[in-house]
């Protein structure tokens, strides 16, 4: 198997199936944000039944997203091991980022019994939406550093390259963590920016020509032995 290839074509099927849910947001408004923040239970079964079959049909669209994403980032980490020295950061990185997938499943399937719950009218109880909140804040938070650590082992030898670093190691932490804990005002463009980055990082990831990245390291070692 052209490990590479299904890589690049991992990213780019994760990125659209992020671009879907980043449509449906800003156009409905449905999504699990609002899911991720703690509420009255009144006010967290109304947001379950705001629109069940749209916010069904996001969390379908993210559990595809994460079996791409999580496969697509394993294979990124078989690419990092074999060209670089800092073995130890690339296992951490892709380590972290499995757990991610796998706290995102446990979470969406949380969504999904938590939607039959309320569609029958089984009382949802302030201690199981504290437990999911709090779920998806380990979630995303396991995901910062991860993305964080990806970002000190990834190739910088091209401009693309060099943005997603940049926003491994720069933005995408400090947007997510302003979303928890900055004015609510600032809520829903931070989410959008989020979501932006996801897919800019994915569409480099899928758009990026790795087999010049290693010729580009090759010459690199070369000149320097030299």
């Amino acid at each position: 198997m052209d490990f590479t290839n299904t890589m690049k074509r991992l990213a780019l099927t994760a990125a659209a199936l992020m671009l879907a849910m980043i449509l449906i947001y800003v156009f409905t408004g449905i999504g699990q944000e609002p899911l991720q923040r703690f509420q009255a239970p009144d006010q967290y079964v109304q947001a379950l039944l705001q629109n069940p079959s749209t916010l069904k049909a996001v969390i379908g669209f993210d559990n595809a997203f994460v079996l791409f994403y999580g496969t697509c980032f394993l294979l990124l980490g078989v690419r990092l091991l074999k060209n670089t020295e800092h073995r130890t950061i690339v296992v951490a990185s892709i380590g972290l980022l499995m757990a991610t997938a796998i706290l995102d499943l446990l979470e969406n399937l949380h969504y999904l019994t938590l939607i039959s719950m309320a569609r029958a009218a089984i009382p949802i109880g302030a201690g199981e939406i504290e437990f999911q909140v709090w779920e998806s804040l380990v979630k995303f938070h396991v995901s910062y550093v991860g993305l964080f650590m990806l970002g000190l082992v990834l190739p910088t030898n091209t401009p693309a390259l060099r943005l997603l670093a940049f926003l491994l190691l720069y933005v995408q932490w400090p947007v997510g963590i302003l979303i928890y804990v900055g004015p609510d005002t600032w809520v829903r463009p931070l989410v959008i920016l989020r979501f932006s980055f996801f897919l800019t990082g994915l569409l480099i990831l899928a758009l990026t020509d790795w087999r010049k990245t290693d010729s580009l390291s090759a010459g690199m070692a070369a000149a320097t032995r030299s």
